[in-house]
C-alpha cells in the first residue's frame, strides 16, 4: 500500500561525534553497513527503473506541492529525470566516503538554491521520491529498504541545506 503522506521525524540515528551538546554536525554522519548494503542491492532495481520511477517522482512532487513546477517552466523533464536519476545514482556511489559524498551534497545544495529550491521543498522531495520507489519497485522496497533510503535521503537533504549555510536544517527523516 502507498502511503499518502511520509512522517518526517528527527533523526536519532545520526551520529552527531565531536560537536557541540544539541548542535549537528556533519562530520561523522554514516550508515551502517546493513543499510548501505540495501542501498546498493535496491539500487540494481531501481536504476534500469529510471526513467519509470523519476516520472512518478515529478508527478508526485508536483501534486504534493503544484508550487514547485514553477521551478521546473523551462526544463524538458525527461532530460530533467534522467539528470535527477544519474545524480542519485553518484551520490550513492558516495555514500561509503563520507568527505566525497558531504562535499557533493553541500555543493548540490548551493546550486539548487540557485533554482529557487528552499528549505520546506527538501520535505516534499523526499516524501515524493519514497512514494515513487515504492510505486514502481512494490516487491524491490520493504520496509527495510524504505528506511535504508529514506535515512539516505534524510542525510542527503541535511547536507544539502548546510551547503547553503542554513542555520535551521536539522536531520529530519522520512518514514
Amino acid at each position: 500500500m502507498l502511503p499518502n503522506a511520509a512522517i518526517l521525524r528527527p533523526a536519532p540515528a545520526i551520529a552527531r561525534e565531536g560537536n557541540e551538546p544539541g548542535r549537528a554536525s556533519t562530520r561523522k554522519i554514516r550508515m551502517d553497513e546493513r543499510k548501505l548494503a540495501l542501498l546498493e542491492k535496491s539500487w540494481e532495481l531501481v536504476e534500469p527503473r529510471g526513467p519509470e520511477i523519476a516520472r512518478r517522482f515529478y508527478d508526485r512532487l508536483f501534486h504534493l506541492d503544484p508550487k514547485i513546477e514553477d521551478l521546473f517552466v523551462l526544463a524538458e523533464m525527461d532530460f530533467q529525470g534522467s539528470k535527477f536519476m544519474a545524480m542519485l545514482g553518484e551520490i550513492l556511489r558516495l555514500v561509503r566516503d563520507p568527505e566525497r559524498f558531504e562535499a557533493t551534497l553541500r555543493q548540490s545544495g548551493r546550486r539548487h538554491e540557485g533554482y529557487g529550491v528552499v528549505g520546506r521543498h527538501y520535505r516534499t522531495v523526499g516524501e515524493a521520491l519514497l512514494w515513487a520507489m515504492e510505486a514502481v519497485l512494490p516487491d524491490g522496497f520493504d520496509t527495510d529498504t524504505r528506511r535504508a533510503w529514506a535515512e539516505a535521503y534524510t542525510r542527503m537533504a541535511f547536507l544539502m541545506q548546510k551547503g547553503v549555510g542554513s542555520d535551521t536544517a536539522r536531520p529530519e527523516e522520512v518514514r
